[in-house]
């Protein structure tokens, strides 16, 4: 059975790797299930060295024939795995008992040792541990003592008969339960020896109390009842441990050009929400350890393998440094972020005879012009209308008003009308075309009706002006 075991408060003595320089690819990077990153490792030059008194990232690894780790000089815990990301590590924590014996008909007054981490590293998570009792009308608590203060917090539980417990409940029903303070690095558990459990002892005769990984417990009933709890674990249960890698803020760290510990190109500095220090994530869109250079690689998050697939449209994810794209396939127009992606619509088209010949305007055709008004023979006059000159232009002047009014509707109409003008010319109509028509009776000449009910309108006016 392979047991990672870290030394608290006191340095492996072995030489370990200079700030910011990677392991050696020599080091062992396992131990046994468990993998071992780099500021981490086991064996001399392996790990990294922060250079500030007892921090230490050094490990050890052993295995021994009955299951159990070895005692060697320092405090010794065992580690159940690290996360680079969060900055945490998972230890195993011995549960205490609390237990009456019959022989002195008293309960057991086992001084319990202090837990002290507030010369290393590592700092009890606030966030992911709760204090556990279990038991019946047992009072217990953790004392605390930081920077010459006193802090206790703690819960009793009690159970005024069997069928009052429940599993998954602890609400102070034979079990309870209570946040820790931040800052607590130091710690010991205690009973209140003033709750005597001795007339119950043929229903719960021990009680057990422990800091542990919130989410690593759920109560059972059998925990009250018999030894369940001590023995489906081993008597040890997992517990969080936040660290850092230096005790400097980002703001101080960044100046140390030696020490600062950041090393990939793609990776920046967090201070840490749990006392001071800070630790180095990759940035945004890549992943891996940015304690070692190059070591933060970009995601492809278009690997559905490894990611729920990004694009609402399969087959439209593009890969990007630190990022990606879904874009519409081909044909298709819209947003494949939200699945909007449809069908572009056809070319709508529209001919207008000018003579013998007939020019297409399309419907989606970029059309421009320097100035707004129609262009007749080179000159640029404005022709007075209420709408546009064309039927496809009039929906583009609905659709897409601005505060010049139908600006976008009268450059399309420039442009047909200059067109109209060079068909004129082409077919030998070169009084027309050569001169500057801004009545209305000349686009009524030139099969504009049906496209222009207002100029339409202003040609029959100027007819009835010729009759009279």
């Amino acid at each position: 059975m392979m047991l990672l075991a870290l030394i608290i408060a006191v340095l492996v003595p072995a030489r370990p790797a200079a700030a910011g320089t990677p392991s050696p690819a020599s080091c062992q990077r396992r131990c046994g299930d468990m993998e071992i990153p780099y500021p981490f490792g086991i064996g001399p030059g392996c790990y990294h060295d922060t250079g500030e008194g007892d921090i230490t990232f050094g490990f050890t690894c052993n295995l021994t024939a009955d299951g159990t780790y070895q005692t060697i000089s320092g405090e010794v815990v065992e580690v159940i795995d690290v996360s680079l990301r969060r900055g945490q590590a998972r230890i195993r924590n011995g549960i205490v008992p609390w237990c009456y014996d019959r022989a002195s008909r008293s309960m057991d007054d086992e001084t319990q040792p202090w837990v002290d981490l507030s010369d290393s590293q590592f700092r009890l998570s606030v966030e992911e541990n709760r204090f556990v009792v279990v038991g019946c009308n047992s009072f217990a608590y953790v004392r605390s003592v930081n920077t010459g203060k006193e802090y206790m917090t703690g819960c009793m539980a009690t159970c005024p008969s069997a069928g009052q417990l429940e599993n998954g409940s602890c609400s102070g029903m034979g079990c309870c339960e209570a946040a820790i303070p931040s800052g607590i690095n130091t710690y010991q558990t205690l009973f209140e020896h003033k709750f005597n459990t001795s007339n119950i002892t043929g229903f719960s005769r021990c009680s057990y109390a422990v800091l542990m990984e919130a989410a690593a417990f759920s109560f059972q009933t059998t925990y009250v009842t018999t030894g369940d709890f001590v023995e489906s674990t081993g008597g040890k249960v997992p517990l969080v441990l936040d660290w850092v890698v230096g005790k400097q803020t980002c703001a101080e760290a960044v100046r140390n050009t030696t020490g600062y510990m950041c090393a990939s190109s793609n990776s920046e500095c967090v201070d840490s929400t749990n006392g001071p220090g800070y630790l180095c994530n990759c940035s945004r869109g890549y992943d891996g350890n940015p304690y070692v250079p190059d070591g933060c690689q970009d995601v492809n998050e278009c690997e559905a393998t490894r990611f729920k697939y990004p694009c609402s449209v399969p087959g439209t994810c593009v890969n990007t440094a630190g990022g990606f794209l879904c874009s519409c396939p081909d044909k298709t127009t819209g947003n494949a972020y939200n699945g909007t992606c449809e069908a572009k619509k056809s070319q709508l088209g529209v001919r207008m005879a000018v003579g013998s010949k007939s020019v297409k305007y399309s419907s989606r055709s970029p059309l421009t012009s320097p100035r707004v008004g129609a262009i007749v023979a080179g000159d640029q006059k404005t022709v007075p209308h209420s709408r546009c000159p064309l039927h496809l232009a009039e929906r583009h002047c609905v659709q897409r008003e601005t505060p010049r009014r139908y600006r976008h509707c009268r450059k399309l109409g420039t442009h047909t009308l200059h067109k109209v003008v060079a068909g004129a010319r082409a077919n030998g109509d070169a009084d027309r075309a050569g001169e500057t028509k801004t009545d209305p009776a000349f686009f009524s000449s030139l099969n504009l009706r049906a496209s222009c009910p207002a100029l339409e309108s202003g040609g029959r006016a100027a007819r009835r002006r010729a009759d009279t």
